[in-house]
């Protein structure tokens, strides 16, 4: 029977690298001694603990650990080489039972590394054991750890295996499920290299932890609670779909979110924008510029606006050249295409005409830049202070640092709000795809000489009646 205990080699100053180590009985009666790192399951990496928590009474080659100076972080990772211990001392039993069932003396090739984590993985998958990734008809009995679940979900939606009502997921919802799966794997590193939160340890202090771990990084309120709402329903799925779990304090996790300041361009801003000459080395900014202007003049988000098409330009039965589109986003509780009227600004129309009723290919990331660009070209640099979100700060910025493509959307909704064209929220909704009033409100930024204007009309209106 070989001789198997455990130890902790050192590493660094402090630091204890864990280890199997196995003393065998080969042939000529020869001993030989052979060393195997303790590795995680899941990331593969070897067990590296403080020399503090390791216990000097450790005897009968096994491990012992202090508890009493072991962070909540450690505590997991100690469960985890425990099991793993018992798997390799079943692995080791094993391996020596299948010589002597061959009629053989142990061989040192009888025990590489190779060979024992292959017998670990199919003991641990023979028992379901939380300590690794299943595949096959295991994986679907049996996937305890949130990170890998939620990769494989990742997975799904891209090829198309789980539908949102029916259809493929927006390429923008995948990216939200791949950037909160990066930050969960970061918060889940910062604790320990070898933490994975199980579906029963996702509680108040893991959403604590992670919310705090996203501030410390920067991110802004409505980033964090857009990454909270992904856990969420991670949660959710694996509990009500999958049935792997029974835990429900996920439910008492609240999204946290904050008002986005976010600006929106005049009409004068609008119109420096469409007059502005780019030739020469600007020339190429043109096609940028014509999609922006294009976008608040519709009201279009980014998903659709990069895929404008000449078949989308129609006329309604009366005669008014709109442009129609279904909104890709909102494709199942619209089912009716939205139309806009070209006439509502006379420059929609010749940007529609001069780009022959498309526009050329570009990626989203140029766009963005570009934008910014052609704001700084336009002279669109008054100050503007930010009062909240990721960037706020006690200097001004000047505005067109501040432009990205949803401004032109916010541009659309405030400017046809507040305009001289007597349009009602309820009529600029239908252009705009906006279900609830509530919503919609968000988009609308004026200043407060914008406001009183409006109010003022509206009281004149009144007294001339």
């Amino acid at each position: 029977m070989p001789n198997i205990k455990f130890i902790g080699t050192s590493e660094k100053e402090n630091l204890k690298r864990l280890r199997c180590q196995v003393h065998i009985k080969i042939a000529k009666g020869e001993y030989i001694t052979k060393k195997f790192p303790l590795k995680s399951l899941v990331t593969g990496k070897p067990y590296v603990v403080r020399a503090a928590i390791l216990s000097s009474n450790s005897s009968n080659g096994q491990l012992l650990f202090n508890s009493d100076s072991m962070t909540k972080a450690e505590i997991r990772m100690v469960k985890e080489v425990k099991d793993l211990m018992a798997l390799m001392q079943l692995a080791v039993g094993k391996i020596e039972a299948e010589c002597v069932a061959e009629n053989r003396v142990l061989l040192p090739t009888d025990f590489t590394t190779k060979k024992i984590y292959d017998m670990v993985s199919t003991l641990s998958s023979l028992q379901q054991s939380p300590l690794v990734k299943l595949s096959g008809e295991a994986k679907k009995k049996r996937e305890v750890y949130l990170d890998a679940y939620w990769e494989d979900y990742i997975e799904k939606i891209k090829n198309g295996t789980i539908l949102y009502k029916g259809r493929k997921y927006a390429w923008n919802t995948i990216k939200w499920f791949q950037n909160s799966y990066r930050c969960f794997i970061g918060y889940q590193k910062s604790i320990s290299n070898s933490t994975h939160f199980r579906f029963e340890e996702i509680d108040g202090t893991v959403y604590d932890g992670f919310i705090s771990y996203m501030e410390n990084k920067g991110e802004c309120a409505n980033t964090i609670g857009g990454r909270i709402k992904k856990l969420k329903a991670l949660m959710n799925r694996a509990r009500v779909v999958d049935n792997l779990h029974d835990n429900v304090l996920y439910l008492g996790f609240a999204p946290v979110s904050e008002d986005v300041d976010v600006i929106y361009l005049t009409e004068n801003e609008l119109k420096r924008i469409f007059e502005l000459k780019l030739e020469g080395e600007n020339a190429f900014l043109e096609k940028y510029r014509d999609i922006f202007l294009f976008a608040c003049y519709t009201g279009l988000r980014s998903s659709d606006l990069l895929q404008v098409q000449s078949s989308s330009f129609t006329e309604t039965a009366r005669g008014t050249k709109v442009f129609k589109y279904v909104p890709t986003k909102t494709i199942k509780q619209t089912q009716a295409p939205l139309s806009i009227p070209l006439n509502l600004w006379q420059e929609c129309s010749i940007i529609a005409k001069r780009n022959n009723y498309t526009f050329p290919k570009v990626t989203e990331q140029k766009l963005r830049k570009y934008i910014k660009e052609i704001g700084k070209l336009a002279e669109i640099n008054e100050d503007y202070f930010v009062t909240s979100g990721s960037m706020k700060r006690e200097e001004p910025y000047p505005r067109y640092e501040l432009m990205t493509i949803h401004t032109a959307r916010r541009t659309f909704c405030t400017l046809l709000y507040f305009g001289d064209n007597d349009l009602t929220a309820a009529e600029i909704m239908k252009m705009s795809g906006h279900t609830k009033e509530s919503t919609f409100m968000k988009y609308i930024r004026a200043t407060g000489d914008e406001v009183a204007d409006k109010i003022g009309k509206k009281v004149q209106e009144k007294k001339n009646k």
